[in-house]
């Protein structure tokens, strides 16, 4: 077994048992500039802010879950609903004798650690989603909008996707965001850039597969149909109600085969609701009942209130409905209250048929994070990945120089025992990709924490305001950006003791963005390293310096090493941009972990 196995293995339990810090971050520590007082700092032990994980639900029984299905249906029946129809799959299963605590626990423990010990080399993926060639921002074109969307005076060109729609089909993820289609993945962690006409057809767009074909389309764009998901597409023309009259309004639309070859439409934003309707399956622009509303905006639901505090009982804006059917129960789910807000989730509404009577599910939101790098997980999909695993991509935030400036992530989900979607929430750590974990409910993470968060740190310079530290505090809205006139600009960071690392995750920002005047976006080139001394000799980690590829977010794997300070060396970046640093986070585990004490006696296990 090689060493990020054996480690990743060793501290998942810890790690997975470690509780989420839902407050607000401890402010970072700045160092004073002189050198004198900097090598004093460097040998105070740092804050480690790392976020952990929430406790393990109860794993899920079949049975539980098929009585939890049954009760909806009873549920839906006694709410005046029409009769629920018979499922088989909702009868209910004879439950498994109970298993001694102890051996169920050692049982959950040999499963658990060889789910790592089959992954050779041990992959995985993290969040934000590293999309090669991120999209210019929509609201960039002309700058018309409402001067209230924009977040910083000057109107500033940004870089955004967001809304995403997924389809795994043939063993890739096939993935269409607002603002630049499209994106596939075969092996589940990394991605390639598929530009497509119509390139941009609106924000929201939807993507299924109907009687061999494609269908795509966005807010209050045409219908396209293609062979294959990447096309080539034909334009079909907008949807029509009934009587032959143009639709209007279909503001994030979803399309959704059903088994039986009917096809239905949804669609809606704020008020008056969330809209559905059944298609012509044979002229899927025609609608063939008339829009109704399945569901409105209820103050009752804190989550639906809009304000970092859900405050606002008057303002709200249910969007992005997406269903997805699973032992014959419909989920019909939505995002809210707002996505400039770190309230922003995800929750669902649950129905025996496809144009409801729908009710909320008992747990709402099923998929929401207020605080971390990755917070308010909104408008987003529910799709069936690997194995049935079933994987929910997700609109994250940033809101710096406008509200609809986004990242995307993804996680797994899962029905749980009472029939309810289920999720550990937005994550920010490696995680164990798509068909590599059957049982998500015991957690995804892969074992690897970050040491880097509130490190102390130097670098070669700082523009006014932009200090180093900020490269290292967890936060998306702010950066470390060097001084003009940094050739090399380098960020060195003293871990303050020893630490096996395998991963890095490194976002920038476009300072200087102008598509207008031509300065625009493109590779930055860098050298990651680490050196087990103030000096070093450095090893080399990860080397990008010949990097040809546009990564606004990476996250990179690499050889375990031991490290107790790590450097990155900007080499290069675009004309007319100045580099600027987001987020510098690598991961790994303690060298003091039992296990890799036990490592360091006995050698890598086999």
């Amino acid at each position: 077994m090689d060493r990020v196995a054996h480690h990743l293995h060793a501290g998942c339990a810890a790690a997975a048992l470690s509780p989420r810090r839902t407050g607000p971050a401890r402010p970072a520590r700045r160092l004073s500039r002189s050198p004198g007082a900097r090598d004093r700092a460097d040998l105070r032990s740092g804050g480690c802010g790392g976020a952990g994980h929430p406790r393990r639900p109860r794993m899920p029984d079949p049975a539980d879950h098929a009585r939890g299905r049954r009760a909806l249906s009873d549920r839906l029946h006694r709410r005046g609903g029409r009769r629920a129809r018979r499922h088989p799959e909702l009868r209910l299963r004879p439950r498994r004798a109970r298993r001694h605590p102890a051996r169920a626990g050692r049982r959950r423990r040999a499963l658990h650690g060889a789910r790592h010990r089959d992954q050779d080399p041990m992959k995985t993926y993290c969040n934000p989603l590293p999309l090669p060639d991120y999209p210019r921002g929509m609201s960039t074109y002309g700058k018309e909008q409402d001067t209230s969307w924009w977040r910083r005076s000057g109107r500033r060109d940004f870089r955004e996707t967001a809304d995403p729609s997924v389809l795994y089909h043939d063993g890739a993820w096939y993935l269409y965001p607002s603002c630049g289609i499209a994106y596939v993945s075969t092996d589940f962690a990394t991605w390639t850039h598929h530009p497509i006409e119509p390139r941009n057809p609106g924000y929201a767009p939807t993507i299924a597969k109907h009687r061999g074909a494609f269908l795509l389309t966005a807010c209050n764009s045409p219908l396209w149909r293609a062979p294959h998901p990447l096309g080539p597409f034909e334009r079909l023309g907008g949807f029509r109600k009934p009587d032959g009259s143009r639709l209007e309004g279909w503001l994030d639309p979803m399309i959704f085969p059903d088994e039986d070859g009917r096809l239905y439409l949804y669609w809606g934003i704020s008020a008056p609701g969330i809209f559905g309707a059944e298609l012509d399956p044979e002229d899927p622009t025609q609608l063939i009942t008339e829009p109704k509303i399945l569901f409105s905006h209820d103050p009752a639901h804190p989550w639906e209130r809009s304000g970092d505090w859900n405050e606002d009982w008057d303002m709200n804006f249910n969007e992005g409905a997406w269903m997805f059917k699973r032992g014959g129960v419909y989920y019909l789910t939505y995002a809210g209250p707002g996505t400039q807000w770190t309230t922003y989730c995800m929750a669902a509404y649950v129905s025996d048929g496809p144009l409801g009577p729908f009710l909320p599910q008992r747990k709402n939101p099923f998929l929401a994070t207020r605080h971390g790098l990755v917070n308010a997980p909104g408008h987003g999909c529910v799709v069936e990945g690997p194995g049935g695993s079933l994987w929910a991509f997700y609109t994250c935030l940033v809101n710096v120089n406008h509200m609809f400036e986004r990242r995307i992530g993804m996680d797994p989900v899962w029905i749980d025992q009472d029939g309810d979607l289920a999720s550990h929430g937005a994550s920010e750590l490696p995680g164990l990709l798509p068909g590599a974990n059957a049982e998500p409910w015991k957690g995804n993470h892969a074992g690897l924490l970050p040491v880097t968060i509130n490190r102390n740190c130097r670098a070669s310079s700082e523009a006014p305001g932009r200090d180093a530290f900020y490269a290292l505090d967890n936060s998306m809205r702010t950066w470390w950006q060097p001084a003009e006139g940094d050739p090399e600009p380098c960020l060195e960071i003293n871990l303050q003791r020893n630490f096996s690392v395998s991963c890095a995750r490194i976002i920038w920002t476009d300072e200087g963005l102008d598509y207008d005047r031509g300065v625009l976006p493109g590779p930055v080139r860098y050298v990651l390293e680490a050196a087990l001394a103030e000096g070093g000799p450095w090893t080399p980690l990860c080397d990008r310096s010949a990097s040809q590829q546009d990564m606004l977010i990476d996250y990179v794997e690499f050889a375990p090493a031991t490290a107790r300070r790590l450097r990155l060396r900007i080499l290069g970046w675009p004309a007319g941009l100045r580099p600027a640093l987001v987020s510098l986070t690598v991961f790994g585990i303690s060298t003091a972990h039992p296990a890799m004490r036990r490592e360091a006696q006995t050698g890598p296990s086999t």
